[in-house]
């Protein structure tokens, strides 16, 4: 899981006497726009069965760790976010003064799945087939997740944006400073929803892989 975050500027100069008192002029509220997209499932039916069993996992194991098991499969990938924002600037230069607002923000959600099974398990057997389908409830959920998400995202930053609203007037000098100011804060607000989104899907994950859920593929094929 992994966040990326992206600024660009946009510049306008205005000229006034150099008297004039300077007054940020009203502006709408950017707005946010969240693009989400799952890669090609990928799948890997070449590790051998002790070979999976040294492969990390995410989810605890139900059975209590005096109990031998075997990884027969498994989901990797990552749900990745990544952000741009224009923050927008009017400057003054009889006075030296700034004003800035955020003017759009960009989210882009990736999901990168992966599936393993053990090739001791053969492509076309029921036992194959069982473990695929429980894997594939791991990649469902990842989508499931980001769909929920995607307005709960907007909404978070959209209220950001209007909190933010016009920076200034600020001395030129310090116009650098304040668009750190500005895109740290919006950092922080996605930070906070997307760390809500990863703990939920962790919860989501764990609830597929419970006893009774392996219990159940297991006795799918006798």
């Amino acid at each position: 899981m992994k966040s990326m975050f992206r600024i660009v500027f946009i510049l306008l100069l205005m000229a006034f006497p150099a008297q004039a008192q300077v007054t940020c002029p009203a502006k709408p509220a950017g707005d946010v726009n969240v693009i989400w997209g799952s890669d090609k499932i990928e799948y890997d039916f070449t590790k051998s069965q002790s070979q999976m069993d040294r492969m990390d996992i995410d989810t605890k194991s139900p059975y209590d760790r005096h109990t031998k098991t075997h990884v027969g499969g498994l989901m990797k990938g990552g749900i990745s976010v990544e952000s741009k924002i224009q923050v927008a600037s009017l400057t003054y230069p009889r006075s030296r003064q700034t004003c800035q607002w955020i003017d759009n923000m960009d989210v882009t959600i990736r999901i990168d799945p992966k599936i393993y099974i053990a090739r001791d398990h053969k492509q076309g057997t029921c036992r194959h087939k069982a473990i695929l389908d429980h894997e594939m409830k791991h990649v469902f959920v990842d989508r499931e997740i980001v769909k929920k998400y995607i307005p709960v995202i907007q909404s978070e930053l959209r209220t950001a944006i209007r909190k933010v609203g016009i920076v200034g007037p600020k001395a030129e000098r310090d116009q650098r400073q304040y668009q750190k100011k500005i895109s740290d804060y919006m950092d922080k607000r996605l930070k906070l929803v997307t760390e809500k989104m990863y703990d939920e899907r962790g919860k989501r994950q764990q609830g597929i892989d419970t006893l009774a859920e392996y219990e159940r593929v297991a006795g799918l094929c006798g």
